[in-house]
């Protein structure tokens, strides 16, 4: 059986509830993957990626979701939905400099063009109402380098047309305002 199709078996598990059936075949796939095949080109392999991470944070398995994250996004930089696990696994590990440079990191990446080619999971309106509600204020009131986020993310606002990175400078702007 070729990891696509153990893939396409994990896929049905997971319709049908089974996610311990579905761990098994992602796993089997990931091991079928040749390594000249773990490129950004195989949208699958990123989505697996992106899949056995959800399950490990479900599992409270957040190390074995870190490594799975990292491999991830160590072939694609930029890609969203792994950027996105990424900042909750920081957020379970406290770390929100860290937390908040990958939160806007995701944000430029929402405008990107390769949003249908990847099946996003985390670039709906939910996810960002997530980041922007919850996620981004949480980050951003408790990194220590904030002032220094600041000027950056006030960099990117005057270099780039980004809603996002705008809106985020604004939300920035807002709690600096409210600080003690």
């Amino acid at each position: 059986m070729s990891y696509q199709s153990n893939f396409n078996s994990a896929l049905t598990y997971m319709k049908l509830g089974q996610k311990d059936l579905a761990i098994d075949s992602l796993k089997r796939a990931m091991a079928q993957i040749p390594d000249n095949e773990k490129t950004k080109e195989n949208a699958a392999y990123l989505k697996m990626l992106t899949i056995i991470s959800k399950f490990n944070f479900e599992k409270k398995e957040g190390e074995e979701a870190i490594k799975n994250i990292e491999e991830g996004l160590k072939i694609k930089d930029d890609h969203s939905d792994l950027l996105f696990l990424k900042a909750l696994y920081l957020l379970d590990n406290k770390m929100f400099d860290e937390m908040l440079a990958v939160l806007i990191g995701y944000l430029l990446t929402l405008t990107g063009p390769d949003k249908d080619r990847y099946d996003y999971e985390f670039v709906g309106q939910n996810a960002i109402n997530e980041v922007f509600n919850s996620l981004f204020p949480l980050a951003y009131k408790k990194a220590g380098q904030y002032k220094s986020i600041t000027g950056v993310v006030e960099k990117i606002v005057n270099a780039s047309q980004n809603e996002y990175i705008k809106k985020a400078y604004d939300l920035m702007r807002d709690i600096d305002s409210k600080r003690t």
